[in-house]
Parts: C-alpha cells; sequence; structure tokens
C-alpha cells in the first residue's frame, strides 16, 4: 500500500493555486516578523503568477479597511468541535500587494491582542480554539471555493494543525492531493493544549494516546501533530533549519520529530523589501546615501547622535564607535548579555544606541543602563520605524548576538544601509553575514560578545577597511522574489 505521500501526484509546472494560514497578515494585523512574511511572501508568488490567497482572523483591534470587506457569498457557518458550536463569517479583501485575502470573523477574534493579552501578556486559555477554527474555516473556504488547490501552506503552530487535519480529516476531499507546508518561524510556541481542549482539534481522539501524533512529553501540542503531518517543513535559514535536526539545545523537546523528518526540514533565507529599505530613497534619514556615494552616511550619523544626544566629544579614542539595537529585547536575541557588555565597553570609547522593546526585565535593564550612562547609552523603549532607519543609517556596527535565530532580518536590513553586524553564528546571522562584512562569534558568553564588538570596533575605526566592508554589505541581500522561487521549487514542485 503507498503511502498518503507517495500517492500524491507531481505538481504542475505553473500556475499553483496556493493558501497561507496564519494568524496576523501586515499591515492590519501584526505583531513583527511574522505579519510581514505572510504579506511579502504572497505578494510574490502572486507576482510570479501563481493564485494565492491568504487566510487570516479578522482581530477586533486590526486596522482593517473595513469599507473595502466584501461578503464571501455562502461562507457564514458554524463549526462543530466538540462540545462547542462557534458560528463564524468569511469576507474577502484585496491585499495592497494584490493577492487575494480570506477573514474568519468570529467572537474569539473580537478581543485585543493576537497571541497574548494586551494588558499582562499571557497566552489566551483558548488559544487552541481560536487556531481550530481558524484552520477549520480556511479548509472551509477552500473547500467551497472550488477548483483544485495544488499547495496548503499553513505558518507556526496556530496553522500546524491545518496541515495535521489534511491527512486524517480530508481524505478523500477534493483537498486529498494538495501539498503541505509548514513554515516555522517561532518554534518556541509550541502549541501546547489540555487534554480536555482535544475535542476542538477535530482530530481523532487517539492522535492523542501516548505516542501519537499529538502527544509531546505527556503534554499535546499542535505544533508536533504539524511537523508530523506536513509534507515539507521549511524556516527561513538553511542553517536553523540543521540546527533543529542536530541541536537538541536548539530543537527543544521537538528535537527528536526535527530529526525524524531528516531532510524534509528545509531552511530558504527570507527575502528583503529592497524596495522599502532604500537608503537612496528613504525619506526619514537626513541624507541620502548609495553604494556609489557613502558621503550622505556621515550627516545620518551626525542626525543619529542629535536625536539620541550622544556625546561623542568626549569620547576618548579619535573616533567614538555607536553600537546601534532595533528589535526586540529577548534572552533567545542575547540581549541579556548585551546588558552586562555595555558597562564594560563605555571606557573603550562605544556609545549605545536601543529602540527596542520586549521583556519587562530587560526593559527595565536597559533603562537602568541608559540612566546610568547618559550621553553614552539612549534607549527608546517601544518600535517606531522611522527612528528604526536612522539608527541603522547612523550607527557604525549593529549588534545581534542571538542564542538561535528562526528568521532575523534586522542584520540584513543594517547591511543594506551600512551598519556593521556584530552577531552570533547561529541560524539566519549565520547565513546571512560574511566573514569579510560583519563580525561573528561562536561562544555565548559576555566576554566573547564583548571581544566582537572591540574587533568591530577596532575594523570601523580603520577608514579604509570600514569602507570595504560597507561597500560589500550594501551589495547583499536576497529578494523576496528569489526567495519564493526558492520556496518554490524545493517545497512545492520538488518530487515527495
Amino acid at each position: 500500500m503507498s503511502s498518503p505521500s507517495e500517492a500524491r501526484p507531481s505538481l504542475p509546472a505553473t500556475p499553483l493555486r496556493i493558501l497561507h494560514i496564519g494568524m496576523e497578515l501586515a499591515p492590519w494585523a501584526s505583531t513583527g516578523g511574522t505579519s510581514e512574511v505572510l504579506a511579502e511572501l504572497p505578494a510574490a508568488q502572486s507576482r510570479q503568477g501563481d493564485r494565492v490567497t491568504v487566510v487570516v482572523p479578522f482581530h477586533g483591534t486590526g486596522s482593517w479597511p473595513r469599507h473595502e470587506l466584501q461578503t464571501v457569498e455562502g461562507a457564514n457557518a458554524a463549526l462543530r468541535l466538540g462540545d462547542q458550536r462557534i458560528p463564524f463569517k468569511l469576507g474577502r479583501l484585496r491585499h495592497p500587494a494584490g493577492f487575494e485575502v480570506i477573514t474568519v470573523r468570529s467572537e474569539l477574534f473580537e478581543r485585543g491582542g493576537i497571541y497574548n493579552h494586551p494588558d499582562t501578556g499571557v497566552p489566551f486559555d483558548d488559544s487552541l480554539l481560536r487556531a481550530s477554527v481558524l484552520c477549520h474555516a480556511a479548509l472551509y473556504y477552500a473547500l467551497t471555493a472550488g477548483g483544485r488547490w495544488q499547495v496548503i501552506h499553513g505558518h507556526d503552530a496556530e496553522g500546524a494543525l491545518a496541515c495535521a487535519l489534511l491527512g486524517r480529516r480530508f481524505q478523500p476531499t477534493p483537498l486529498q492531493h494538495a501539498r503541505s507546508v509548514l513554515t516555522l518561524h517561532d518554534v518556541g510556541r509550541l502549541g501546547l493544549l489540555q487534554p480536555d481542549q482535544f475535542q476542538y482539534t477535530g482530530m481523532p481522539t487517539e492522535d492523542a494516546a501516548p505516542g501519537g501524533p499529538f502527544e509531546l512529553d505527556g503534554q499535546l501540542s499542535t505544533l508536533k501533530a504539524g511537523l508530523l503531518g506536513a509534507d515539507w517543513v521549511h524556516t527561513l535559514s538553511p542553517t536553523y533549519a540543521r540546527e533543529l535536526r542536530n541541536d537538541p539545545a536548539i530543537g527543544g523537546p521537538l528535537h527528536d520529530v526535527f530529526r525524524s523528518r531528516g531532510e524534509r526540514v528545509v531552511g530558504v533565507v527570507g527575502g528583503l523589501d529592497l524596495s522599502g529599505w532604500n537608503p537612496s530613497t528613504d525619506p526619514y534619514l537626513a541624507a541620502s546615501f548609495d553604494i556609489n556615494d557613502l558621503s550622505g552616511r556621515d550627516i545620518c550619523r551626525e542626525d543619529l547622535e542629535s536625536l539620541a544626544q550622544l556625546k561623542t566629544v568626549e569620547a576618548p579614542e579619535p573616533r567614538p564607535v555607536i553600537v546601534g539595537v532595533i528589535g526586540r529585547l529577548l534572552r533567545r536575541r542575547g540581549m541579556d548579555l548585551l546588558a552586562d557588555a555595555i558597562p564594560r565597553l563605555i571606557g573603550d570609547g562605544f556609545f549605545f544606541v536601543v529602540q527596542a522593546d520586549g521583556d519587562p526585565d530587560l526593559e527595565s535593564s536597559f533603562t537602568s543602563i541608559a540612566a546610568r550612562y547618559p550621553g553614552r547609552v539612549h534607549v527608546r523603549i517601544g518600535w517606531e520605524p522611522e527612528t528604526a532607519r536612522q539608527v541603522l543609517a547612523g550607527a557604525d556596527l549593529y549588534c545581534m548576538p542571538s542564542r538561535y535565530e528562526p528568521n532575523g532580518m534586522a542584520q540584513q536590513y543594517a547591511m543594506r544601509y551600512a551598519a556593521l553586524p556584530v552577531v552570533r553564528r547561529t541560524g539566519s546571522l549565520a547565513d546571512t553575514v560574511p566573514d569579510d562584512v560583519g563580525i561573528l562569534f561562536d561562544e555565548m558568553t559576555t566576554e566573547s560578545l564583548c571581544a566582537a564588538l572591540r574587533e568591530g570596533g577596532a575594523a570601523v575605526r580603520d577608514e579604509e577597511e570600514r569602507r570595504s566592508r560597507q561597500l560589500k554589505a550594501m551589495s547583499l541581500g536576497t529578494t523576496w522574489d528569489q526567495s519564493a522561487a526558492m520556496i518554490r521549487d524545493q517545497l512545492y514542485l520538488e518530487g515527495r
């Protein structure tokens, strides 16, 4: 008897009909990078001629263009999940990038927050039920929309349930030949559920038994079930894909699952929005610059010194070194190490500009450091895209000492803006930062980070080396069109 994957035929070369399923979508409902991927990847796939639909919850706090929302005919329905009957409505929008968006409207999504309570940061108690409604509604739409879908592409623990459902609840249906792909943005979110919540998955009860696809160290996990059910598992980093399979510290409780999937766990580097992040046209910079003329960057550096109130004239070194940090203050990003490193580097002519948010304890630590070193350390808690661009355009170095890095993009944008990355050699950082551009270190210690920053400082103080590294940095970058083409070839069209 053939396996399900062997029974499915090879996909046609073009065009493909693709259904993405995720919890967030830029620019309307976003917590960060995942929403950007769910916008940029479908946009690139549409440009390549594929028919792409993204299914996402209609979050009550999202900035939706409600006047453009159209009701999908015949799509007011109800799901029976365990002891719950959950009505939902489907709406249709056209994304600014041109692809179709189907919104799932339910009382479950009317509250504030996408994954967590906005006031406490604690995950919702009914996260599993919300994910299940999203996935069942998405597959319901795929069935009722008619035609043949070649790819069902879930994202993270929420979309993972769709990959599990395809192999168990949609055989036989018109979706039985669709290829399933699961993209991992945040492996830390396992999609854990209590035994009494399993009824809401819509899966057979035996799947929750010990040794079953959902069982994970005595608990139940939708992410594990999706990893086992998907035809292909995708990360936005080839190095991270290998680390998940080979390093128990990174694969965590799912390490054995990643190892069992072997070469079915594939990394393809995520693309960049090269038009939106372009120092030659960026309206938020004090001056423009490009690879042929970097003189405007000196003006941007002076502007950053002024904005951050840095007292660089007091630095003992011939050239003060400005280190920029944007994004998230998280332990997995190594920000606790950076907090320890800053006091050790202040006396060496280093200045730090931090524009980020994240863990409350780390926010407090960085705020305290800024108060301790006024004029040397500037910290702004929060995320402001305009300020982030100004930091990258004016900083000499960009620091991202991650413990692991699934899909970091900031280091790539830093290079576009000629800020040299100082990063740990892991995940997407190892994939995207060459040794002749940035400074990479291996040991996850404060001493190693300090040594790497000092090496970076020496590089930027040498004008010839600084310019050489900056020019190489600005020439790098994978576009989303390139990434989408690789995903198509390696995941959607590759033989099973």
